[in-house]
């Protein structure tokens, strides 16, 4: 959004910017200078904020600034030729208002959609005028005038979405809940594997530490940089006397209370290997420090699966096959 839409508290009202427009389209060009000098010296329009307007009118591509006047664009034109009555052209500047936010990448920073929800007991789309940024007052000011938004008399807090123009705001939250979600979740893995990662040389070192003095210590791997379908992330010794990878580790990161998403995968490898399976919990809080050492769990299926007295288990998905077709 330009800057100058931003810095204006006031855009005006319907009628207001249908005046400027059929003025500029009258005069053909307009001097806004002259313009303020003309509203100002007329009782009946001196109220007029002609620079709030103006704004609008630029951010909306109706009007455009050549040799330091201003004329209406065909986008201007062609809105003041189809005009029939106020409550279309309401319509149609709220949809432009809408359309321009997100052409120009700036929908989500206006109206964040996920601020924007279902209230179950107004059965309306509603939105906390709080959670509108103190910079987009204008903005907000002009779509209550405009009755995009509806002020709830009970809650000076709460804008009700005018049912009205559902149409013209469900497509635009759609679409930035499509693209927040799609970057959210891109963000969320990065983080996802990079604290994973840091986990897992945690451990890699931890490993080379407890066996330093293995013949083969330097055989300790980390294979989930290469195979992540193994259920395991790193291949380890019990002990010293061990002559090959006999310990297979799979790390899990937490921060406060233990705890850790297991895969089917890992559940299954865990179960097939029994005693030579080891969860690694590393404590991302703790694992710089210089004594900590990370919760070890051997045969994770029977001390953690099976053994919810210690343990408390959640099924976050349930994958249903039928095993009888008519």
């Amino acid at each position: 959004m330009s800057k100058e839409i931003i810095d204006n508290d006031n855009l005006g009202s319907i009628d207001e910017i249908l005046f400027v427009i059929e003025k500029i389209k009258h005069e053909e060009s307009i001097d806004i200078t002259d313009f303020e000098k003309y509203c100002f010296n007329n009782k009946d329009f001196f109220r007029i904020p002609v620079s709030g307007i103006f704004d609008l009118l630029v951010f909306l591509n109706f009007i455009e600034l050549r040799k330091n006047k201003y004329y209406l664009t065909n986008v201007g034109q062609f809105f003041k030729n189809n005009f029939s009555d106020i409550e279309k052209s309401k319509r149609d500047i709220i949809q432009k208002i809408l359309e321009t936010l997100s052409k120009t990448n700036q929908y989500d920073d206006f109206l964040i959609s996920y601020n924007i929800y279902f209230d179950k007991f107004l059965f309306k789309y509603v939105i906390k005028s709080s959670s509108i940024n103190l910079k987009y007052s204008g903005l907000r000011n002009l779509l209550i005038k405009l009755g995009y938004f509806i002020n709830y008399t009970k809650n000076i807090n709460l804008l009700i979405i005018n049912e009205k123009y559902l149409d013209l705001t469900k497509p635009q939250i759609q679409k930035m809940r499509k693209l927040v979600s799609t970057s959210q979740l891109k963000k969320k893995q990065e983080i996802l594997e990079r604290i994973g990662q840091e986990a897992e040389r945690y451990v890699y070192l931890y490993e080379q530490k407890r066996l330093k003095n293995h013949a083969l210590y330097n055989n300790i791997r980390i294979i989930s940089d290469i195979d992540i379908s193994s259920g395991f992330d790193l291949l380890s010794f019990n002990n010293n006397e061990s002559k090959e990878h006999d310990r297979f580790i799979e790390v899990k990161s937490f921060k406060g209370i233990p705890s850790f998403f297991w895969s089917q995968n890992e559940i299954n490898v865990a179960l097939q290997l029994k005693d030579n399976y080891c969860l690694y919990l590393v404590n991302r809080s703790k694992m710089h420090d210089k004594d900590y050492h990370p919760i070890i769990i051997n045969n994770p299926f029977k001390t953690v699966f099976n053994n919810q007295k210690e343990w408390q288990r959640e099924s976050k998905n349930w994958f249903f096959i039928k095993t009888q077709i008519i």
